[in-house]
């Protein structure tokens, strides 16, 4: 969001709704892997791996298959992140738009 923002007042690149809905698409999908989806994973790997005292078998089965489920939605997540990402750096390569009116400056007669 800083560098759209810096862009816009330095470069006077305009702020596209499409490509600010793309950034703030990432940053929500980041927040949601982040905070809600690896702390459920971390936990039933905790489950599936215990070190200490072991869970029951049955435990372990379920967690393993609830780890298989969440573990999948991560990865189609970060794919998503990947390829919004990749859209993102592409639109930004692109040149700036050339302005629909001449400024008052190019015809200065001095």
């Amino acid at each position: 969001m800083l560098h759209l923002l810096t862009e816009w007042l330095h470069a006077g690149r305009p702020l596209h709704r499409p490509l600010l809905g793309l950034l703030l698409s990432l940053i929500c999908l980041s927040l949601i892997s982040g905070v809600w989806l690896q702390p459920k994973l971390n936990q039933l790997h905790r489950t599936i791996y215990a070190v200490g005292p072991k869970a029951a078998p049955a435990q372990v089965e379920e967690a393993q298959a609830s780890f298989r489920h969440w573990h999948r939605l991560a990865q189609v997540i970060h794919w998503m992140m990947l390829a919004g990402s990749l859209g993102y750096l592409w639109r930004l390569s692109q040149p700036i738009p050339a302005s629909r009116f001449v400024t008052r400056a190019k015809y200065h007669l001095e």
